[in-house]
């Protein structure tokens, strides 16, 4: 049996708590939580930033309908632009997103075309007729809104990205990159400060939104990993016998039901340890636990731990189910065990000849051949077992295997044949 009671419960996490507490616009993580975060919402975070930038360069293109109108040398100058140079670069920016990059250099792939797209612009409305110089810098607007919106970058990439949207529009509005021709629109700084701070305030909301529910799951995950530790403590102890640690009788007869629901043989040890009242009167309860535990580590070191079960039956009695094993293996597992007990010498006055503590071994074997019906069958066998023992001075193993008619016998008592009995004075 499993000893997965010895694993540690899940911890709280005190670093999500304390996140989960701070005020509403902090963003920023401990580094180890901050690295549990890049970590787990990075492959999602990749797919949409592909298909943001996808989208924002067929955003992009839109302009050419508008250009189309304007003339052939507009349209030409704008195929040059956003096919030749724009297109490319958020293409290239899809395919990069495609790898397990860091969280800087996501920000960089995914920032860089928009970059682009404003320069792109910029170098447009530089050489546009003055009738279609509105157009432009409209565009340059929508452009430093729309990537907020549309691209998902971490708020510590998107600021630089806008305050770099903003820096360019602003020079090309004042004429700094060049000569423009006056803007028919008034107060368009004005509209594109306040534009680019909703974007970039909805785009630390959304931030905050998945840092908050990135949190909430991972709470969420400890205490699903916290229940279900409870219930393997819960399944564990009500399968445990508390004193020596192995299974009780509750595990033992699920464990013997599966074991005989088979065609494989199947052997049964039951152990009584001898005189053990005596022992209890002796040296008291304390000392009775003690050499009771003593016993059942003995049990487990004398069993193929791979298959067979040992359990405590109650009280002074312990049982051991060896499925799968042949009747000579249960006859050396069964003097194994009485020999492991009389080598812990432990001293038991009352327990004569040896004056040491002792066991009784009782034996049953099925061969199995009639599956299903034979644990009452195998568990009688082996009291009786245990009974022609100890009426033989104890300390030693008699057995017997089951018959087929005992097994598949409905109206007639079950019967069996005495196989071998053999008194083993210490």
């Amino acid at each position: 049996m499993s000893r997965e009671h010895t694993i540690l419960a899940p911890e709280p996490d005190e670093d999500i708590e304390q996140c989960l507490s701070q005020p509403w616009y902090r963003l920023r993580f401990p580094q180890r939580l901050e690295h549990r975060f890049e970590f787990d919402t990075s492959r999602n975070h990749r797919t949409q930033l592909g298909y943001g930038l996808l989208l924002f360069a067929a955003a992009h293109l839109v302009l050419l309908v508008a250009e189309s109108q304007a003339g052939r040398l507009e349209f030409q100058d704008g195929l040059k632009a956003r096919v030749g140079i724009v297109l490319p670069a958020c293409l290239l920016g899809v395919a990069l997103l495609r790898f397990d990059l860091p969280g800087w250099a996501r920000g960089l792939v995914a920032g860089i075309p928009v970059v682009v797209a404003m320069l792109a612009d910029s170098w447009m409305a530089l050489h546009v007729s003055p009738r279609f110089i509105d157009i432009y810098f409209v565009a340059l607007l929508l452009e430093t809104f729309a990537s907020n919106l549309i691209l998902p970058l971490r708020v510590r990439h998107a600021a630089p990205v806008t305050a770099a949207c903003i820096a360019i529009y602003l020079s090309v509005l004042f004429g700094i990159l060049g000569h423009v021709p006056p803007v028919q629109s008034r107060n368009m700084d004005a509209c594109m400060s306040i534009l680019a701070l909703v974007s970039f305030g909805v785009r630390w909301n959304n931030e905050l939104r998945d840092r908050r529910t990135f949190l909430l799951a991972a709470r969420d995950r400890i205490h699903t990993q916290q229940l279900a530790w409870a219930n393997r403590q819960l399944k564990e102890l009500s399968y445990t016998d508390a004193l020596t640690g192995l299974p009780n009788r509750r595990f033992f007869d699920d464990a013997l039901n599966r074991a005989c629901n088979t065609t494989q043989p199947v052997g049964l040890l039951m152990i009584d340890v001898d005189h053990f009242k005596s022992f209890n009167d002796t040296f008291g309860h304390a000392a009775g636990d003690k050499c009771l535990r003593r016993i059942a580590r003995a049990l487990q070191f004398s069993v193929r731990v791979e298959t067979d079960t040992a359990a405590r039956y109650g009280g002074e009695e312990f049982v051991v189910i060896l499925p799968n094993a042949s009747l000579a293996v249960t006859r050396r597992i069964a003097d194994r065990v009485r020999d492991s007990v009389q080598e812990l010498e432990l001293p038991h006055p009352a327990n004569l000849p040896g004056r040491f503590v002792s066991v009784s071994v009782g034996l049953s074997f099925s061969r199995g051949q009639h599956p299903g019906n034979i644990p009452e069958e195998l568990l009688r066998a082996a009291d009786l077992a245990l009974y022609d023992a100890k009426s033989r001075g104890r300390n030693c193993v008699a057995g017997e295997e089951l018959q087929p008619q005992a097994v598949v016998g409905i109206a007639a008592p079950p019967q069996s044949s005495p196989q071998w009995s053999e008194s083993l004075p210490s």
